[in-house]
């Protein structure tokens, strides 16, 4: 018995080991795309990390896509105030909603947005009309942008507060507040999500640069877009 759990034991890590390398390879060949069509992103994160680049990010492991879905009404004036700031697949049978947390609403004719504590992800799919929620976080991330390779893959970003498991870096870090990038990889076909990690920033520097620059971008994207 003791033989049988020591050979799965090697049996796993040795396929962790290779999805690991899978993983960083398949990051490797897209980081060119991100950095080309994700310019802001990528521009915004080099101004903070010098060198930034694939190698800045580590993997974190691949998990199976979450079953929760919700229905919705195309036709229903929530959803189609919202339209804007969906990002649709190239066959437009399918679109991201990266502001899963953000309220719509009219105002002296104008759209204006607003914020709760929470923020989200969701995939929606315009034959059954049914969004799946990707990603869910509270207020110590968010999610900044997406990108469709194509009808079946793509990528959104995001950052989040970092919190150390390692008790030694606990102690070095001591109450200084750090955030980390964050990338997801969607695979519909294989219904898997591969999540990368990127390098620490310090809190303080990070809110009063990337955080400008988020808001400054939303503002450029959605100019008549009031925000709350």
């Amino acid at each position: 018995m003791r033989l049988k759990a020591e050979i799965e034991r090697l049996r796993k890590r040795i396929n962790d080991l290779e999805e690991k390398e899978r993983a960083i390879a398949e990051l490797q060949k897209t980081f060119p795309i991100l950095k080309d069509k994700l310019s802001d992103w990528f521009s915004n994160w080099q101004t903070i990390v010098l060198g930034f680049n694939f190698q800045s990010f580590s993997w974190q492991g691949d998990t199976t896509i979450t079953q929760q879905v919700i229905s919705f009404n195309p036709n229903e004036r929530s959803f189609q105030l919202k339209t804007p700031f969906y990002n649709y697949s190239p066959d437009q049978s399918k679109f991201l909603d990266i502001y899963l947390g953000m309220e719509v609403w009219e105002e002296a004719g104008k759209l204006k947005v607003g914020y709760g504590p929470d923020h989200g992800v969701a995939l929606g799919d315009l034959k059954t009309n049914q969004l799946k929620v990707l990603l869910f976080c509270g207020t110590a991330g968010n999610y900044d942008n997406s990108l469709w390779l194509d009808n079946d893959n793509f990528v959104v970003t995001g950052f989040t507060e970092y919190f150390s498991q390692n008790e030694e870096e606990k102690q070095a870090l001591k109450d200084k507040v750090y955030y980390i990038a964050l990338l997801y990889f969607f695979n519909l076909s294989k219904n898997k999500m591969t999540v990368y990690y990127g390098p620490k920033v310090e809190g303080k520097f990070f809110q009063r640069i990337y955080l400008r620059s988020l808001r400054e971008r939303f503002k450029s994207q959605f100019p008549n877009v009031l925000t709350d």
